[in-house]
């Protein structure tokens, strides 16, 4: 974890959101390698960031860091950095022109949702003077389910250190050993999870057996019984899955519920 002093070259708030405009937009273009190295870019200019950073800019680095969780197909996390975004800014829209109406990272919103609703926390450590901000706010405890921007501030009002923290991720010299008061949240975090990939799964397979049943229907296409039948047979398979993985979601919704 890099202090600011050892820098060899700082950036504002500015810098940081031209850097995260520049990864979005490689990722909007499809292009993975310029993603990444966008991607990376924010990172650096946030390590060795100059200045306490608002919700806005904060969420922007919450909104790239979805987007490549979304590229390495880890739902968890794209859920985890999109509660993380929600946390610094409770208002913020995805804008369409990054983020679909249809895109798969909307369908973890639900599932941030709970994690926004997590009691868990770890205890951060007290600086000598000054004060730690989570996500842009001042805090002396961490969530633990979900994404944070943390800022070491001293008393004179100045960025001491930066970092962006997963969560499972070691928090070193940021936690605070000596108090003891954390909630055990384990158990809730598979069932989130859980439920959240059901959940998303369920309406990709009845989105996919309603097109084949209108398919079926379509008057307007001229198809032999063979490939009718073949699209019934399709159909019922998806409606079938369809039940199957609702009915997963609701009893590990209740599993949830109950444990919460």
């Amino acid at each position: 974890m890099i202090l600011l002093a050892t820098c060899p070259e700082t950036f504002d708030t500015a810098q940081l959101v031209e850097a995260a405009s520049g990864a979005e937009y490689a990722f909007t273009q499809n292009d993975t390698v310029a993603f990444a190295s966008g991607r990376e870019t924010v990172l650096a200019r946030l390590r060795c960031q100059s200045d306490p950073l608002s919700p806005a800019a904060i969420a922007r680095v919450h909104r790239v860091q979805a987007l490549a969780a979304f590229l390495e197909t880890d739902e968890g996390r794209v859920a985890a950095a999109l509660a993380g975004l929600l946390t610094a800014e409770p208002g913020h829209q995805l804008p369409m022109d990054l983020i679909h109406d249809r895109h798969r990272i909307r369908a973890q919103l639900g599932l941030a949702g709970l994690m926004l609703r997590e009691p868990g926390t770890e205890p951060l450590l007290a600086p000598p003077s000054g004060w730690i901000e989570v996500n842009g706010t001042a805090a002396t405890s961490l969530p633990t389910v979900r994404t944070a921007v943390l800022q070491r501030i001293d008393g004179q009002g100045h960025v001491v250190q930066t970092h962006y923290w997963w969560p499972g991720d070691d928090l070193g010299g940021w936690r605070d050993d000596g108090i003891r008061e954390r909630v055990s949240i384990r158990p809730r975090v598979p069932l989130a999870i859980g439920t959240g990939v059901a959940l998303a799964g369920a309406g990709v397979l009845y989105g996919l057996a309603t097109t084949t049943e209108a398919r079926f229907h379509d008057a307007t296409t001229e198809r032999s019984l063979d490939e009718l039948a073949s699209l019934r047979t399709e159909a019922n398979a998806l409606s079938w899955g369809w039940i199957g993985a609702s009915a997963a979601s609701l009893g590990l919704g209740a599993a949830l519920v109950i444990t919460w």
